[in-house]
């Protein structure tokens, strides 16, 4: 039994049970969990909200849902940050950007991350620190890639680098995920092998980016593609000489 969330928001009473830790990052701690919610709500709805909570994060109210057939229960990655919620918060938002800008493209924003189910705003009156946010996303029931490596070198005794088969595989599919959020106008800064979810996609292996703290909006500094009188304006760009280097 994990320590209980209650969270009375938007979408009414919900609880996440959380257990383990799975790891920790830059700007967090990722717990797994088990989120139940009513069952007339899809966990995957691709609906934006912020809720507030009534209770911190170390809180054991009893549950407002009951395990019936009125609510369903999901498996997620539960994030904590302390000392503030900006880093979860714009991670949480550029991931739905990324999903809103996918989707205009005809795209599936899916293909390359783990797109967040709920982002929770907590303040907390009796924390020396008083604000904290927590991050539910979908879980990765293989880890990392970072986690899938380790787990093959154990099994198979490989010390050194992966079969070459695999890592063409894995690099292909990570430069797909890379291609798509940056199309969408989203780089990620900060990929490494704890960044990328293992999922098995039917038979074939499939990687996902996680992870979108220190990612960054590109389009506000795109030069206007559309120019008035329908011609491109060139820049003319002015040098000065201002004397000679001599070393």
């Amino acid at each position: 039994m994990g320590v209980i969330m209650e969270v009375h928001g938007l979408r009414g009473a919900e609880e996440v049970e959380v257990h383990e830790q799975l790891g920790r990052g830059t700007f967090g701690v990722v717990h797994r969990g088990r989120l139940r919610t009513p069952k007339q709500e899809a966990v995957g709805a691709n609906t934006t909200s912020a809720t507030s909570a009534t209770s911190s994060a170390t809180s054991t109210n009893t549950v407002a849902i009951d395990a019936s057939a009125n609510s369903s229960t999901t498996d997620v990655a539960v994030k904590f940050e302390t000392g503030g919620a900006t880093t979860l918060t714009w991670e949480f938002l550029s991931q739905r950007l990324i999903a809103k800008r996918a989707r205009q493209r005809g795209r599936d924003a899916g293909e390359a991350l783990l797109e967040p189910l709920r982002l929770w705003l907590f303040f907390q009156d009796d924390a020396a620190d008083p604000f904290m946010a927590a991050l539910v996303s979908p879980l990765s029931i293989f880890g990392t890639l970072h986690d899938a490596l380790s787990a093959l070198a154990r099994q198979s005794g490989i010390t050194q680098h992966p079969p070459e088969v695999l890592a063409v595989l894995a690099a292909r599919d990570l430069l797909r995920c890379v291609a798509l959020i940056h199309d969408c106008g989203v780089l990620h800064c900060d990929l490494k092998v704890d960044n990328i979810a293992v999922d098995l996609g039917g038979e074939a292996m499939r990687l996902r980016l996680i992870d979108f703290g220190k990612a960054v909006d590109v389009h506000p500094f795109r030069r206007d593609s559309e120019p008035s009188r329908g011609r491109r304006r060139r820049r003319r760009r002015r040098l000065t000489f201002i004397g000679k280097l001599q070393l």
